[in-house]
């Protein structure tokens, strides 16, 4: 793609049409291609032919140079994102299989056939296998022997009874949703538990009559499995709630006792997900707590008063332990203000309905001249030999930066082993492979959304400049291949610099939705997904239009959506009957009551909404955003093709990188 900076009508390249026209190209897709799916478009149907599916795991190259240099001179990171428990695709259910003898890697679909005998493809041993279950997947996962599992993992709910006015909205939202089906079957037994003056917990005695226990006094030293109830007790669970309704919440302060609680239910069970709802902080010294604890993940629903907000910036050694063990453990952290209070209930029945894994160990085995360097992952413990992790969920995500350590022509393959407990409690094993060709036509294969997730994960954990690593990307590209009249891109890189210019756009992005967000999420926060509504109307189809305020037309209404929230901007010369015909005249609720359920327009914003979230398969806040509001300066900083803060506009930038790479 040549770019000429004295010709203003050219069409610069846009990241909405180019995933639209692989919607079009693209109902189907199957893993003996050679260059994946854009992370951010679910096809109909994915078929596993070879490879393990995009979904499961991602490369940066489909085709690796030869060596090392030519990676380090072009500057694009070679690595996989891997996204272990994605639920987007199945994995087939084996009995165990046999393992090679000298790597200990498992055959799969990718193992090499010769005449009479098999290859391993991870270390070249010539394997001797009785069953050949395992070779007719790419993907697949076992149960594993445990005689020393304890118990069912469990959720634990801890209110700080001291937040009243948070804890009130819990129980409310919990009694919504405290029979799903979903919530049931992945948190099969519960547990709950009280801060306050006293640490208290409830419990069934032998004729099931229900009591509060005083954790920690002579009577009740500790939490017992008596305190544990199955999740379909539903009387008994309304039971609890209104006794803590009825909680004094006049307490002092005694946060730190979670750490004592979370470490007692840890020696009764082989999981444990804890859901935390406070406005307090702490400085508990969560690191040791967490080298000892380690089959547990830590979930932070937090009240904040004040205004300030993460930047992405900010160190994770700034947040206190709380977060930062929310973080480290695979947990979720949500902050709620007064103003967007209400969206507990959905970040709430999010976390309910998410299954976690546990006690997660993770190894990836690389063949011919591949190397690890380095892992981005949720955990404290990143060694690369054997990767320890508390927990992980269906969009968790780990990050292995690669090198090659020699010459080689040999194509590459990579085995991904993941053994956990489950969230019935079983111990599993899944298995993901990956074939990559060698060559040096590697342009061609590159996948631009993996590049970018790997430069914006490590701009936040080793501090590099996106617009200079841009320049040495493009910029070796146009020496490779003589340009230098023009501004040129790879086809397969001409989105990438509309997505770093909106990096340095965006000031208020929390730095661990960059470290813990899977490759889609992360192109959504950067360069989110805008709808008009009328053209939904049209063709049914959730068609994005480019980020830039000529893409607002008086009149219209459009959506925003980032994979965080669902904004419905509302700009100047909106009818009011068209305005009715939407929304409620009461705009004050921050929930989607402010969206009719009765008129035509109401259910097509409806319509919307429930596309966006079951292709994410979680649930989104709602925002209405009016021209005028003091909110629409939050809706137009999102139109990054623009100036914004400062920095130029997309065309302005291709200008200035072009200058760049010529002087």
């Amino acid at each position: 793609m040549n770019f000429n900076q004295d010709d203003k009508s050219i069409k610069l390249p846009s990241l909405p049409d180019m995933l639209y026209n692989e919607k079009n190209m693209e109902d189907s897709y199957a893993t003996d291609s050679v260059i994946p799916f854009y992370a951010t478009y679910k096809p109909n149907e994915s078929i596993e032919v070879l490879n393990s599916s995009p979904y499961f795991i991602r490369s940066t190259y489909y085709t690796i140079p030869n060596t090392q240099e030519y990676i380090n001179i072009n500057h694009m990171p070679l690595g996989v994102h891997i996204t272990p428990f994605c639920d987007r695709s199945e994995v087939s259910e084996i009995d165990i299989p046999e393992r090679c003898s000298m790597c200990r890697s498992y055959p799969s679909k990718l193992t090499i056939r010769k005449d009479n005998y098999y290859l391993c493809n991870i270390c070249n041993n010539r394997l001797r296998l009785t069953k050949e279950n395992s070779l007719a997947f790419p993907s697949f996962e076992f149960k594993l022997t445990d005689p020393n599992l304890k118990h069912q993992p469990i959720c634990t709910f801890i209110f700080d009874i001291s937040t009243k006015g948070l804890v009130s909205l819990a129980l409310d939202s919990l009694c919504q949703f405290i029979t799903d089906n979903t919530f049931t079957n992945f948190h099969p037994k519960l547990c709950f538990v009280c801060i306050g003056n006293n640490t208290v917990t409830f419990a069934k005695n032998l004729q099931g009559e229900l009591s509060i226990l005083d954790i920690q006094s002579e009577i009740v030293p500790k939490i017992s499995k008596s305190s544990i109830f199955d999740s379909n007790d539903t009387e008994t669970i309304l039971e609890i709630v209104e006794i803590i309704r009825g909680f004094n919440s006049n307490v002092e302060n005694k946060i730190d006792s979670v750490f004592d609680v979370i470490e007692n239910l840890n020696q009764l069970v082989e999981g444990n997900k804890v859901i935390l709802f406070t406005s307090q902080t702490s400085t508990y010294n969560y690191e040791k707590f967490l080298e000892k604890n380690r089959n547990f993940c830590f979930n932070l629903i937090f009240l904040r008063d004040g205004t300030s907000v993460i930047r992405m910036n900010t160190e994770l050694s700034s947040l206190d332990s709380l977060k930062r063990m929310s973080f480290y453990s695979g947990g979720v952290f949500r902050e709620l203000r007064p103003e967007n209070i209400n969206d507990l209930s959905i970040f709430l029945l999010n976390i309910c309905r998410q299954m976690n894994v546990f006690n997660i160990k993770m190894y990836l085995k690389a063949s011919d001249n591949i190397i690890k360097e380095d892992v981005i992952a949720p955990g404290l413990d990143l060694t690369l030999s054997t990767l320890k992790l508390n927990s992980l969920h269906s969009n968790s995500i780990v990050s292995y930066t690669l090198g090659l350590n020699e010459y080689s022509i040999n194509n590459k393959f990579l085995q991904v082993e993941t053994r956990y407990i489950n969230y019935d409690g079983v111990k599993k094993c899944r298995i993901f492979n990956l074939g990559i060709q060698s060559g040096m036509n590697y342009y061609r294969t590159v996948s631009v959304d993996s590049i970018f997730a790997f430069l914006v994960k490590k701009m936040v954990e080793e501090d590099i400049n996106l617009d200079e690593e841009l320049t040495k990307i493009i910029g070796y590209y146009m020496r490779k291949i003589k340009s230098t009249s023009n501004l040129t891109l790879p086809d397969t890189l001409k989105i990438l610099p509309v997505l770093v210019q909106s990096v340095s756009k965006h000031i208020s992005i929390d730095s661990t939705d960059i470290i813990l967000g899977n490759v889609e999420q992360i192109i959504k926060l950067f360069y989110p997904r805008l709808i008009c509504l009328s053209d939904y109307q049209l063709n049914k189809e959730l068609i994005g239009l480019r980020l830039t305020t000529k893409s607002i037309i008086p009149g219209e209404i459009y959506i925003l959506e980032n994979s965080k929230e669902i904004t419905f901007y509302v700009p100047d010369g909106i009818s009011e009957e068209l305005f009715l015909d939407i929304f409620n005249l009461e705009l004050e609720k921050a929930d989607d009551s402010f969206i009719r359920n009765d008129t035509e327009g109401g259910l097509l914003c409806y319509s919307i909404i429930s596309k966006i979230e079951s292709h994410y398969n979680y649930f989104l806040p709602l925002r209405i955003i009016r021209a005028g509001d003091p909110e629409e300066a939050k809706f137009l900083s999102y139109l990054i093709e623009d100036s914004l803060n400062g920095k130029e506009d997309y065309y302005s930038s291709l200008c200035t990188l072009y200058d760049k790479i010529k002087n």
